[in-house]
């Protein structure tokens, strides 16, 4: 049985994941595109730290902003919407390979930082 915490963080994680998608539907291919690569960015990274401050009880968050599950679920929106945000910027500009790169550059730093909590704790 989930706890109230853990109901409500859920709640929010889809909540959050539903936004992303709906904003991307809401205009043309690429912009969704750019929201599935950031969806599944932030989920992974927002999900792994989840788990791995439930399951580890000498573990817990190093970043001074991000020491409840609503703040740390503000971060990635606020990251992921301007990460979005500067992909849309370029592409009407005309620069399509640096919106891609950046794409691919945001999916890296939350499956590294991913990888990293999932390496946290072990011995």
């Amino acid at each position: 049985m989930l706890s109230d915490r853990q109901k409500l963080f859920a709640a929010a994680f889809c909540l959050t994941l539903a936004a992303l998608l709906a904003a991307a539907a809401a205009h043309c291919g690429e912009l969704r595109t750019d929201a599935a690569f950031a969806a599944v960015g932030v989920g992974l990274d927002l999900g792994t730290t989840e788990w791995k401050l439930r399951t580890c009880p000498a573990c817990y968050e190093r970043h001074p902003w991000g020491q409840s599950t609503g703040q740390r679920i503000a971060l990635k929106v606020a990251g992921a919407s301007a990460v979005m945000g500067a992909e849309v910027y370029l592409r009407r500009k005309g620069a399509r390979r640096k919106a891609t790169a950046l794409r691919w550059i945001y999916l890296g730093i939350n499956v590294g930082a991913s990888a990293l909590t999932l390496r946290a704790g072990r011995r």
